[in-house]
């Protein structure tokens, strides 16, 4: 977990990498900040050994995550395209470990697990079904930076049958589908049938608002559970994960909750 002193340190560092990590005209899903912020709250749910390690080497962590924006342009998938999922580099970060390269090195690698993790929980990024969606793709990324103070993110917990079978594509797969589902919904907050796009199209009690909610705590979601997945494949010590069963440590994605049971993440410290 980040302590104060730790926040205070992660934010000033976040406030100089985000200074090279510019939001340009290329669309690709969330922006720099709004990954910065999934990654932040995703590092709350790590267990105190894997935290203290994300916390004292946040700049590799960040340049993981970031660094391939500068060469990467997101959009919705073509007919026979697939968004890259987070097997081969939760491979690497194991990898990595075994062979006992720095940490910076491995934080590198959760940075990238990060990356990967947020592409496959944005709606925009799973379908190609609209030939509007080109004109709106970059405004709904900006729409989402812009609302990030006013998203509560929601964690269904660790609970998860891909992962828990030692499937992490099945999981991909699972994850994408998830977001495919707002896909809809983004098309109608931009383009209503019958009338224009209003104010209240993108209010806090709108389905752009919900939308982007839901999307961010995916995100979130879906890094938290790879990032454990990844350290938990790689023998890192799970004891004290919070939302963790003390039970479960030996077994962190088996389905011992209620699917229902979601906790609230406070927003800010």
């Amino acid at each position: 977990m980040f302590f104060d002193l730790e926040r205070i340190r992660w934010r000033l560092g976040v406030a100089l990498l985000l200074g090279c990590f510019g939001l340009p005209d290329a669309a690709f899903a969330f922006s720099p900040k709004t990954r910065v912020e999934i990654i932040e709250r995703a590092a709350r749910l790590m267990p105190p050994a894997l935290g203290r390690q994300l916390a004292k080497h946040r700049k590799s962590l960040l340049a993981g995550a970031l660094e391939p924006l500068m060469h990467t342009e997101m959009s919705a998938l073509g007919a026979n395209e697939k968004l890259e999922c987070v097997d081969a580099s939760v491979q690497a970060l194991v990898e990595a470990m075994e062979e006992q390269q720095p940490m910076k090195n491995v934080a590198r690698i959760f940075g990238r697990i990060a990356f990967e993790s947020a592409n496959l929980s944005f709606g925009l990024n799973t379908r190609q079904d609209d030939p509007r969606e080109e004109r709106i793709y970059l405004e709904f990324t900006r729409y989402v930076e812009a609302k990030l103070p006013k998203i509560k993110t929601t964690f269904g917990g660790f609970a998860d049958p891909a992962l828990h079978a030692q499937d992490p594509e099945k999981f991909c797969e699972e994850i994408a589908s998830r977001a495919r589902r707002d896909y809809d919904g983004i098309l109608r907050s931009y383009f209503p049938e019958g009338r224009k796009s209003g104010v209240a199209d993108f209010d806090d009690r709108s389905v752009a608002f919900a939308t982007a909610s839901l999307e961010v705590s995916l995100a979130v979601t879906a890094t938290a559970r790879a990032w454990l997945f990844a350290w938990h494949r790689a023998h890192g010590d799970l004891h004290g994960t919070p939302l963790l069963d003390p039970s479960a440590i030996r077994t962190p994605f088996a389905s011992i909750e209620p699917a229902t049971r979601s906790k609230q993440l406070e927003t800010r410290p």
